[in-house]
């Protein structure tokens, strides 16, 4: 009867005798609506319609309960299930048609909606991705930018100077007179303090030594290069080759160990920081440890803690690009920074 009432009005009817082979007739066609009763063999009624709006490809598809049970605490659970209308027998074919084809018409509203949102969704993940790759890439080229002046100060005006105190050292060590040896050691010692500030700038803008000998000695000289600049004393512990580190990798990992280094410095409040890096023959992971404020698990999450800030953002940023990531982990004692990379060649 019912189908037959449909049919007549121009829709097409799949029919299913229990709950199990009208879920998979459901997920096989996708229809636009489903009348379902509520006591069926096997599966009920409710069990289906929970199934349904558990699966993506069937969620969006409306339901409406028919059935000759007349009883509002079932009605209800029915529409908690997540059924749009409940409609018990005796049924008048009037209210029967208006209500199939509301729904009808709404889901295939919904679906558009959501298929647009979706469509929408999937451009502007794309967006962000690209724009993620974009600021990766010119991350990558104001690094050899870096590179570039520092390489130039350094076999430029650190050469020069480097033969003015030379010359000058000279001058000082024939001088027999006083006031041009005083003279000349001033100007020895102001020039020393010069070519020092060039070197750390050096340094600063892109450290020789991570391209020349590699991450592991990069590091070391990081730590002591902190020792010396600020007389806060890291501990470092080395383990692996880091000869399967790409240039790349290298430059994101140094940068964003040193980034970590300094937040130590500026807002943990510690007194002891360690470094632990252990490079493995698929994966890397680096440990920045210190003994510092510290912050609780529910600051974290709602950012409260010296190290929610845009640095570590770019920091994670920077490692998405290399399927890298970073890790805080609050405890008692301080505060664990952990990155962890996969060795690949080419970044995504």
């Amino acid at each position: 009867l019912l189908s037959g009432l449909l049919s007549g009005q121009g829709y097409r009817i799949y029919t299913a005798n229990n709950g199990e082979s009208g879920l998979e007739l459901a997920q096989q066609i996708n229809p636009d609506l489903v009348l379902l009763d509520i006591v069926m063999p096997g599966m009920d009624g409710f069990e289906v319609c929970r199934k349904l709006k558990a699966d993506k490809s069937t969620q969006s598809i409306p339901v409406i309960f028919l059935t000759a049970i007349d009883n509002t605490d079932i009605i209800v659970d029915g529409l908690r299930q997540g059924a749009v209308d409940y409609i018990t027998r005796p049924f008048g074919k009037e209210v029967l048609m208006a209500r199939v084809s509301t729904h009808i018409q709404n889901g295939k509203l919904t679906r558009r909606l959501q298929d647009a949102v979706d469509e929408k969704t999937r451009e502007l993940n794309k967006a962000n991705s690209n724009l993620k790759k974009l600021a990766y890439q010119i991350g990558m080229v104001e690094e050899q930018e870096r590179r570039s002046i520092a390489v130039g100060l350094h076999n430029g005006p650190i050469q020069e100077l480097g033969w003015v105190y030379m010359q000058l050292d000279t001058l000082n060590n024939e001088s027999e007179l006083e006031s041009t040896s005083k003279t000349c050691s001033d100007a020895l010692e102001r020039l020393d303090m010069v070519i020092d500030d060039l070197r750390y700038l050096i340094f600063d803008l892109s450290p020789p030594v991570l391209y020349e000998l590699g991450f592991n000695a990069a590091l070391e000289w990081l730590i002591n290069d902190f020792g010396n600049r600020y007389q806060f004393d890291f501990k470092l512990s080395l383990t692996g080759d880091d000869s399967n580190i790409s240039t790349e990798l290298a430059i994101v990992l140094f940068q964003s160990t040193r980034e970590l280094m300094v937040n130590v410095i500026k807002h943990a409040n510690a007194s002891i920081g360690r470094v632990h890096c252990s490079v493995g023959i698929n994966e890397i992971t680096i440990e920045v440890i210190d003994n510092g404020d510290g912050f609780s698990t529910e600051e974290g999450k709602q950012g409260n803690n010296p190290y929610s800030g845009f640095g570590l953002f770019g920091i994670r940023q920077k490692l998405e690009q290399h399927r890298g990531r970073l890790l805080l982990i609050p405890d008692d004692n301080g505060t664990k920074m952990r990155i962890t990379a996969p060795l690949l060649k080419d970044p995504e």
